[in-house]
């Protein structure tokens, strides 16, 4: 079989970040890509973990530095 007609593929268990990104590298490569993920597209991290948690640590700054205005005479 000449390699034209060979097909091509990769599994990727797990579509966290990691694997995720892995896919779409794969597949803008020319590799047929099975994405295998149990729960959410993006795992822990997008989804409940870090990224939404430093969302909500940089609103919670904005808070506070809004608190200390009376400070400066705004209220």
């Amino acid at each position: 079989m000449s390699n034209s007609l060979k097909t091509k593929q990769l599994v990727v268990i797990g579509g966290g970040i990691g694997g995720y990104t892995a896919a779409i590298r794969a597949a803008r490569s020319g590799l047929a890509v099975t994405l295998i993920e149990k729960e959410m597209l993006g795992g822990t991290c997008l989804n409940t973990g870090c990224i939404p948690t430093k969302s909500l640590l940089h609103q919670s700054h904005h808070f506070r530095n809004l608190a200390n205005f009376s400070h400066f005479g705004v209220n």
